[in-house]
């Protein structure tokens, strides 16, 4: 009898082991299907995939192939140049990451740095690697370094140049270029546009109807011949325009 429990013993010991065995073999086969085979992006345009995946440490399959979907989103959303990242699981076992980067609407020169202005008048150093530099200038704004109140001037001034940007934008359609808003410190505001040598002299206040006047007269044949033989266009004036080569020879329109 007490062989046989000992065989009985023994036979449930191995049986127990044996399960054990199985189980983890099981389990680890799962969390093999588990593993992330690859990182699939879309969306990157200020810079390329690469730039973007140097940035969150995903460089090899090993730096990423364990990891939760949230923590990958979270590598992504904390890239300066991206508004938000969706990521899914594929049936492949590879995530999908579809990046939104933030809209770009102008460009500065601040404290001796380059940045790029977001349509929320957020700005972003330009980073290494940036594909895109062909935004509209924003220049001379006022010193943002010094005060409280400097700052709040800068931020003004930042908003008013970029409501100016987005409404020229808007109103041309596309068919007008936009290379520079001079702001001038403060003063009488100077507009530059591509493809025109004539600058435009705009002034302060009254900013819709004046990027009205302006969008009309450039797009406008006629006038259009005379901006491109000009040296200056004048749009300060309530519903009317100046074209000119000196200040004492303008042309009314």
């Amino acid at each position: 009898m007490e062989t046989k429990e000992k065989v009985f013993t023994y036979g449930a010991i191995f049986l127990l082991f044996a399960a054990i065995i199985a189980v983890g073999t099981v389990a680890a086969l799962r969390d093999k299907d588990k593993v992330i085979t690859e990182l699939k992006i879309t969306g990157a345009d200020l810079l390329n995939t690469d730039d973007y995946l140097e940035f969150t440490g995903f460089t090899s399959n090993k730096s990423f192939e364990n990891l939760k979907l949230s923590v990958i989103k979270a590598r992504f959303d904390s890239h300066p140049y991206i508004k938000y990242a969706d990521v899914k699981r594929n049936a492949d076992n590879s995530v999908s990451v579809e990046i939104t980067e933030k809209t770009v609407l102008a460009q500065i020169i601040n404290d001796k740095s380059l940045y790029l202005v977001t349509d929320k008048r957020e700005l972003l150093k330009l980073l290494n690697g940036t594909t895109r530099v062909d935004y509209p200038v924003i220049s001379n704004l006022p010193d943002s370094i010094l005060t409280t109140r400097d700052t709040i001037k800068f931020e003004k001034e930042l908003k008013l140049a970029v409501n100016i940007v987005n409404a020229i934008k808007t109103a041309g359609e596309s068919k007008i270029k936009l290379a520079e808003v001079d702001l001038r410190k403060g003063n009488e505001i100077i507009v530059h546009l591509e493809n025109i040598a004539a600058f435009v002299k705009f002034g302060r206040g009254n900013y819709s109807a004046k990027i009205v006047s302006l969008v009309n007269a450039v797009l406008n044949e006629r006038t259009k011949s005379r901006i491109d033989n000009a040296l200056y266009v004048d749009v300060r004036y309530s519903n009317r325009i100046y074209i000119g080569n000196y200040e004492e020879n303008k042309v009314a329109i």
